[in-house]
């Protein structure tokens, strides 16, 4: 997970942050105007949240149905504070400081990474897009998520939050369905 400040704020829309539950983020839960992104359940992204019955929001963490069940039944957060989003189900934000009610629509789709992980579609009233990947695995489904094709067809992805924790060439993992071959066939030797 990147430390980086601007890797947690999205640009253009105050008090939505994405995977910041650590330092001055935390502090931000408390504000009720501001809402938080949780892509995944995996400890570098949840970092600091409080946990069992700690965490006083009031701040909505918004997240896949996978994650906020991790969040609630494993973690300990009060479901009053949790929201779980089906993947490819639009929901809005109201941009932090807009008398005007400009929202922004934002939409999980899976990031292939482990159940209930989601890459985040963000879009703007100007029609400004931006994608925050989380962790993710690519996978060619990704070419059939209805809000990136149509973004990526205008040209119109303005900014990607890419999560580089494995960009490092000494990772290199064997294919996700070669590796699950190899987990099911040492299973089955096994019993």
């Amino acid at each position: 997970m990147n430390g980086a400040d601007f890797c947690h704020e999205v640009d253009g829309c105050p008090g939505l942050y994405v995977d910041a539950f650590r330092g001055k983020y935390l502090r931000r839960t408390q504000d009720p105007d501001n809402a938080f992104i949780l892509t995944h359940y995996h400890g570098d992204h949840y970092q600091n949240l409080p946990r069992d019955g700690k965490h006083q929001g009031l701040a909505l963490i918004h997240c896949t149905v996978v994650t906020a069940a991790l969040l609630t039944r494993v973690h300990g957060i009060p479901e009053m504070w949790v929201i779980g989003h089906e993947y490819g189900q639009t929901f809005s934000y109201k941009i932090k400081g807009q008398h005007n009610g400009k929202q922004v629509a934002i939409t999980f789709y899976d990031a292939n990474h482990c159940p209930g992980a989601g890459i985040v579609v963000i879009q703007f009233p100007d029609g400004t897009t931006h994608l925050h990947t989380g962790d993710m695995r690519y996978h060619e489904k990704f070419k059939s998520y209805p809000l990136l094709v149509e973004a990526v067809t205008a040209k119109k992805l303005d900014i990607v939050y890419l999560d580089t924790t494995y960009s490092h060439p000494k990772h290199d993992f064997v294919p996700q369905e070669e590796a699950v071959q190899e987990i099911a066939d040492t299973v089955a030797q096994l019993l």
